[in-house]
């Protein structure tokens, strides 16, 4: 933003106005300019999951929660359980524990 110079008028109210301005500036003024250097600072960062490089990550926004994919294939396969049995809520069955007498 380009700064005028001040013309210096006479009277108590150019002078409020100016002090006005000057107090309203930083509030009001457009904000700094961030780096160019974005896309090299996101290639730098690790995934909290596997502490990959996000590079190698995709994001899908095409749902209402947002999915990350991670390449890396997790410790402790997730599909462990896709031939047990679920109960209505989607969640393996387990056998019954006795109950209290």
């Amino acid at each position: 933003m380009v700064q005028h110079k001040k013309t210096q008028g006479s009277g108590s109210r150019t002078h409020l106005f100016e002090w006005v301005e000057d107090k309203l500036r930083p509030i009001f003024d457009s904000p700094p300019v961030g780096s160019y250097e974005a896309e090299h600072a996101v290639n730098l960062q690790e995934c909290p999951i596997c502490g990959h490089s996000m590079r190698e990550h995709t994001i899908d926004h095409s749902v209402a929660n947002t999915i990350l994919v991670c390449p890396v294939p997790h410790p402790g396969a997730w599909d462990r359980d896709a031939f047990e049995p679920v109960n209505e809520f989607g969640m393996v069955r387990r056998g019954r524990s006795p109950a209290p007498e």
